[in-house]
């Protein structure tokens, strides 16, 4: 996993045995491991594991995270993502890449635009900008935006690639919550029921420690840091 730790987020993964009752979940011994994931310091309990099937449990979580994050990443070299902004096109790529491209086709459709992941030039350069303590002028907005629109973007199973040159891809505004999804899919798979992921977006089944559902809020986004609570 990457090294690169972001400043505003902790993610975290919880979760019990579908065979564990609500009324036992909160004195329960967790097993729990803490380390990174995505960028960011995270966490996992489980609640109601023994050690040894914990810890297969944890690195299973784990590699599917590296795995999406080599698919996903905007910061590892090699991830799927990366290639497709550098090279301009990507010949046999994954199918998760795939899926959240269709996703986003339909969001892009649905949301009449709005939602367009080729803004990734225009990040960069208000990124590019903000670390030299500038904002971009109006005519360097105006020719990175001719690098972007989902209408530049071809895909099929067997290639994803731009008509544009200069354009790129980030699914910052989608990739968390599609990864979330995959891990309470693999902890749902052996046999945990009662689970709450966060990797920056939240995906919630079951029930908390004190066997209420989930209940999720944030701080005031105007603070720098703003996780999520839990109760």
């Amino acid at each position: 996993m990457t090294a690169r730790l972001s400043r505003r987020r902790f993610i975290s993964v919880s979760a019990a045995l579908a065979v564990l009752p609500s009324s036992a979940l909160a004195t329960a011994p967790a097993a729990r491991w803490r380390g990174s994931a995505l960028g960011a310091k995270a966490s996992m309990s489980l609640v109601g594991v023994e050690e040894t099937a914990a810890t297969d449990i944890f690195t299973a979580v784990q590699a599917e995270v590296a795995r999406l994050e080599r698919i996903f990443s905007l910061y590892r070299p090699d991830s799927a993502l990366v290639r497709l902004n550098t090279k301009g096109h990507l010949e046999s790529p994954p199918p998760e890449l795939l899926e959240l491209i269709s996703l986003s086709n339909s969001l892009h459709r649905s949301t009449e635009r709005a939602f367009d992941p080729t803004v990734q030039p225009l990040w960069q350069l208000y990124a590019a900008r903000a670390s030299k303590g500038e904002v971009p002028s109006a005519c360097e907005i105006d020719e990175v935006r001719r690098r972007t629109g989902w209408t530049g973007l071809r895909y099929d199973s067997k290639t994803v690639f731009f008509t544009r040159e200069g354009m790129a891809l980030t699914f910052n505004g989608i990739a968390q919550g599609y990864i979330a999804d995959k891990v309470a899919e693999l902890l749902r798979a052996r046999g945990l029921s009662n689970v709450l992921v966060d990797m920056g977006e939240i995906c919630a089944l079951g029930r908390n420690a004190h066997g209420n559902a989930w209940r999720a809020g944030g701080r005031d986004a105007g603070q720098q840091n703003y996780p999520a609570a839990f109760a």
